[in-house]
C-alpha cells in the first residue's frame, strides 16, 4: 500500500512538473507571439506610414504634372500665331522657321533700344554727378572751359550736371562759349595731351561707366591743365 501510495504521489509531482512546465511553455509562446505582434504591428505602421508618404508624393508629382501640362498648353496657344508667321514668312523645317523669327525680333529690339537712346536726354543723376566728383577730386589744378551750342535745354542741362561735378571736384571752370552759328553733335572732350593726361582718362571712364561716352579730341592751342568740353546735339 505505501508503495502505490508513493507511485501515486510521485505520479503527482511529475503531472504538477509538467503542468508547471506546460504553464511555462504556453507564457513564454505567448510572450513571443505578443512581441511577434508588437514587432509586426510596428512594422505595418511603418510600412503604412511609407505607403501614405509615397502616395501623398504621387499625388503631388501627379498636381505639379497637370500644372506643367496646363502651361505647355498656354504656351502652345500663345506660339500658335507666331508659328502661322514664322512658317508664312521664312522656309525650311517649323524650328527654323520660328528661329529666324525669333532672330528677326532680336534685330528689331535691338534697333528699338537704340532709337530710344537717341531720343532720351543724356542726363547725369545726382548720385553719378557725386560719385565722377568724387573721382576727380584728387587730380588738382584743373580749368575748364565749355563750349556749347545754344537753345537747346538738354545740352543746358547736361552742362549744368558737369559744372556740379566740376564743383565737387574743385576744378575751376573759367568760361563758357556759345556757338551761334555752325551746328554740330556729340559730346568731345579736348585736351593739349597726347596721350591724354590723367585728369581727360578719368573723366572719360567715368562717364562711360554712366552710358555716356565723348570723344577724346588733341587741341595744341590749350594749356596745360586746361580741358575743353564741346557739348552738342544728341
Amino acid at each position: 500500500m505505501k508503495e502505490i501510495l508513493k507511485k501515486i504521489k510521485f505520479n503527482s509531482v511529475g503531472v504538477q512538473v509538467a503542468i508547471i512546465t506546460g504553464i511555462f511553455a504556453i507564457i513564454v509562446a505567448s510572450i513571443y507571439v505578443v512581441n511577434s505582434r508588437t514587432t509586426i504591428y510596428k512594422q505595418n505602421n511603418t510600412l503604412s506610414d511609407k505607403v501614405t508618404k509615397q502616395n501623398d508624393e504621387i499625388l503631388k508629382l501627379e498636381k505639379e504634372i497637370l500644372k506643367k501640362n496646363d502651361e505647355i498648353q498656354r504656351l502652345e496657344t500663345l506660339l500658335t500665331p507666331f508659328r502661322t508667321i514664322a512658317l508664312e514668312k521664312y522656309t525650311g523645317t517649323e524650328e527654323e522657321a520660328l528661329q529666324k523669327l525669333k532672330d528677326h525680333i532680336n534685330a528689331l529690339e535691338k534697333k528699338t533700344i537704340m532709337i530710344e537712346n537717341k531720343m532720351l536726354p543724356r542726363t547725369i543723376s545726382s548720385l553719378q554727378i557725386q560719385s565722377i566728383g568724387n573721382q576727380l577730386k584728387p587730380i588738382k589744378n584743373i580749368k575748364v572751359k565749355f563750349v556749347i551750342m545754344s537753345s537747346d535745354s538738354e545740352i543746358e542741362d547736361l552742362k549744368n550736371q558737369f559744372k556740379q561735378i566740376f564743383a565737387i571736384a574743385e576744378w575751376e571752370v573759367i568760361k563758357v562759349e556759345y556757338a551761334m552759328a555752325i551746328p554740330f553733335k556729340g559730346l568731345t572732350i579736348f585736351t593739349s595731351d597726347r596721350p591724354a593726361n590723367d585728369a581727360v582718362k578719368t573723366l572719360y571712364l567715368a562717364l562711360k561707366t554712366i552710358g555716356i561716352e565723348p570723344e577724346v579730341t588733341q587741341d595744341e592751342s590749350l594749356t596745360k591743365g586746361l580741358i575743353s568740353i564741346k557739348i552738342g546735339s544728341k
